[in-house]
């Protein structure tokens, strides 16, 4: 599967969960993700996806933090370049709260 393909498979699970109120949050994650990944790991055979986004009007950027196709947080940050040195300086994990799915699970 080419990397553009398996994006697209993540964003397709995405955006298949985006349902009633959390379905805006949803949305904005998914096109967040789609435009401005900015990494990308595999933790515990779970494929994880940071994206960040544009810094509006002086303010914060947004950030978006998806698990195997799972939206697990979208939050604002001050920083982009600090986020960014702390993914790259710390080992592969599951971050902010994040849990391996248990289709993941099975797969080790």
């Amino acid at each position: 599967m080419t990397v553009n393909a398996a994006k697209a498979a993540m964003m397709s699970a995405v955006r298949t969960r985006a349902v009633g109120l959390g379905g805006k949050v949803t949305e904005a994650a998914d096109d967040l993700c789609g435009r401005e990944t900015v990494r990308e790991t595999t933790v515990a055979g779970a494929r994880t996806t940071l994206s960040l986004g544009r810094r509006s009007h002086g303010g914060a950027w947004p950030l978006a933090y998806v698990v195997d196709g799972r939206l697990v947080t979208t939050f604002p940050v001050k920083s982009r370049e600090q986020v960014l040195t702390e993914w790259d300086m710390e080992a592969p994990k599951l971050r902010w709260n994040a849990v391996v799915p248990p289709r993941s699970r099975s797969r080790e």
